[in-house]
């Protein structure tokens, strides 16, 4: 099996543009107004150690605002490579209050299925979050499931452990975690005081039984993601706040300590957004994948790829033109990248869909 990934990957770096490969396959996943929810945002995908994709997203009961608001979060799974999915389940509800901007990660030695969440009680914020780590605050919290998804425990409020109760927010950052070669569980999270915004992240060195805080890898940024380079650097890629439309990156040699080369990529356009970032083989590390709306606006739902680990981003292939904002991609069984991603013909919150392209037609 490794031997035939590393075949793949060499061909498809090598791939000529001579053969033309089907376009992806594309289904709704959730739409506004299914089962009585007026919005579905903020997908998450992630597929476990024997198969199982698992889609979550928010359920917005009340309006489609971000927190404070009434959001559960709901689940939808696949046994057959996203072919077909079980009917929606809720497996997050705080009643009246909230909890979302979920993120997902299978840790690939135990395979136990982690989810990652921000709570926020009646009436709280980003903008409202207080410092301190109960009460008025942003509070983080973690689920899990040893059952691909068929059953999870009750969220395990970690905010004690991780925040500085000086700050007054901090929150997950939505779609997935990244766990590295070493088996070291990392969910990227932000987190605000007084006026800044950084890019922070928890991690576990023993499987999610206790969690601590990193260090800060870019100010005025949010909504991060993750992924170890070959040579074991951790490569951050970050939502920036600074108006020129482009993602920020940085590196670290020391598992996240310390990060430099702090700033804009150039060919990573963004309209200020959620993206994803994902190896295409986790073993080979031949081809990076990155998702996001590659525009100044909310639209044009792109996936490139990179061949030196996110230096250059030579390969763009469009999957969804019109408006479309947040992303989560995860590779299938059968070897295809699913996205699941925010988009619609007229807003980008109008619908939830699961879309599924081979790296084929992704390199053609």
């Amino acid at each position: 099996m490794y031997f035939f990934r590393v075949t793949r990957v060499v061909a498809l770096l090598l791939c000529s543009a001579a053969v033309v490969y089907a376009q992806p396959q594309q289904q709704d996943l959730f739409y506004q107004g299914m089962n009585g929810v007026p919005v579905y945002r903020i997908p998450a995908l992630a597929v476990t150690n024997n198969g199982v994709a698992v889609a979550i997203c928010d359920a917005r009961a009340d309006t489609g605002q971000d927190l404070p608001n009434d959001i559960d979060i709901v689940m939808r799974r696949s046994t057959d490579s996203g072919e077909t999915w079980s009917e929606p389940r809720v497996i997050s509800d705080f009643g009246k209050e909230g909890g979302g901007d979920a993120a997902l990660l299978v840790d690939r030695e135990t395979g136990r299925l982690w989810c990652f969440l921000t709570y926020a009680p009646d009436g709280v914020g980003v903008r409202t979050s207080k410092p301190g780590v109960a009460g008025d605050t942003f509070q983080l919290h973690l689920m899990h499931s040893d059952d691909e998804g068929e059953t999870w425990s009750e969220p395990r409020n970690i905010t004690a452990d991780v925040k500085n109760p000086e700050w007054e927010a901090v929150w997950s950052s939505p779609g997935r975690g990244y766990q590295d070669d070493a088996g070291r569980l990392y969910f990227p999270l932000s987190r605000k005081s007084g006026e800044d915004v950084f890019s922070h992240f928890i991690y576990s060195d023993d499987h999610g039984d206790t969690w601590h805080m990193g260090g800060p890898a870019g100010e005025g940024t949010n909504e991060w993601m993750l992924a170890e380079r070959p040579n074991g650097d951790l490569l951050a890629n970050m939502r920036s706040g600074d108006g020129e439309h482009r993602r920020k990156v940085a590196t670290s040699s020391d598992r996240g300590k310390t990060w430099e080369g702090f700033g804009n990529h150039p060919e990573l356009v963004e309209p200020e957004c959620q993206a994803c970032l994902i190896w295409a083989d986790p073993e080979t590390k031949a081809l990076l994948l990155f998702s996001n709306p590659a525009d100044t606006e909310r639209r044009k739902l792109t996936v490139k790829a990179s061949r030196d680990g996110g230096e250059t981003w030579p390969i763009a292939k469009v999957i969804h033109e019109g408006p479309a904002a947040y992303s989560c991609m995860a590779v299938m069984p059968d070897g295809q990248i699913g996205i699941l991603y925010e988009g619609g013909p007229d807003t980008p919150y109008r619908k939830i869909v699961f879309a599924k392209f081979s790296l084929e037609w992704l390199v053609e």
